[in-house]
């Protein structure tokens, strides 16, 4: 008859199986909104602050979303000439636990309202959220597709995340596939890439216990290296518990802590 401390691991590891089973990547949307050009630009920022910042938060709270990072573009950045009028004015790193999930949430009343509160700040011919795709060794990036560059179990509620944008230009894959295999050793935990006309938009996720700044001058050798190194931003996303709270300027974005992870 097996002994007592054997049942009791057997019984532990029956427990832990169908977590370990359900953890998975999780399911992404590279959000990129543009401006209705009959918005001002004040009572555009003044919509994202006090509406739609905070519903989305509140329509996914609890329904399948674990993290949310916006940011809004500086009008007045580095870009260059070329990128004056292309970029988008807000952006946004949407994290799901599961597409299923995603999905469940906007097939409500309540998920179709939100979807449909999009169009009164941006243009709907042109704004679009994007799946980022996987990025296999010896893959070749594609304009106007979104990619996760690791696949990896993220925790964007306990890392540290960074956005920036790079003009085009080098050896881009060759530099997705140094970051991906340098990854670990600068503490890279995740990296959501997107690879648009003219431009490319990073949102990197530092692990909390490594130093941001040497890993970022890893990171800049890499972009030398490849000659991708053309930044025309650079942001660290404030941790933010009350998004209704927040004020979120040109140039700034915030990450969205919850209090407790949705179940």
């Amino acid at each position: 008859m097996p002994s007592r401390r054997i049942q009791l691991v057997a019984a532990t590891l029956t427990l832990m199986m169908p977590a370990l089973a359900q953890a998975s990547a999780p399911y992404y949307r590279f959000w990129q909104g543009w401006k209705l050009d009959t918005i001002e630009n004040g009572a555009f920022l003044d919509g994202l602050n006090k509406t739609f910042i905070m519903s989305t938060v509140q329509t996914g709270s609890d329904k399948g979303l674990i993290a949310y990072l916006p940011f809004v573009m500086n009008l007045a950045d580095k870009r260059p000439p070329e990128l004056a009028s292309v970029l988008p004015e807000e952006i946004a790193l949407v994290v799901y636990r599961s597409q299923k999930e995603y999905k469940d949430l906007f097939a409500t009343e309540e998920g179709k309202r939100y979807s449909a509160l999009h169009w009164n700040y941006f243009e709907r011919s042109k704004s679009k959220s994007l799946v980022p795709e996987a990025f296999p060794k010896g893959s070749q990036s594609a304009m106007g597709h979104a990619y996760d560059l690791l696949q990896s179990e993220a925790d964007w509620q306990t890392g540290r995340p960074s956005v920036e944008g790079l003009a085009s230009g080098g050896q881009v894959d060759a530099y997705l596939e140094a970051l991906k295999s340098h990854s670990k050793r600068i503490g890279l935990d995740a990296a959501v890439v997107l690879i648009a006309e003219g431009y490319r938009l990073e949102y990197l996720l530092w692990s909390a216990d490594r130093s941001v700044d040497k890993a970022r001058a890893e990171i800049e050798r890499l972009r030398t290296k490849y000659k991708v190194r053309r930044e025309f931003f650079y942001a660290n996303l404030r941790p933010s518990l009350q998004p209704q709270e927040e004020h979120v300027s040109w140039g700034e974005g915030i990450t969205t802590i919850f209090k407790s992870i949705p179940k």
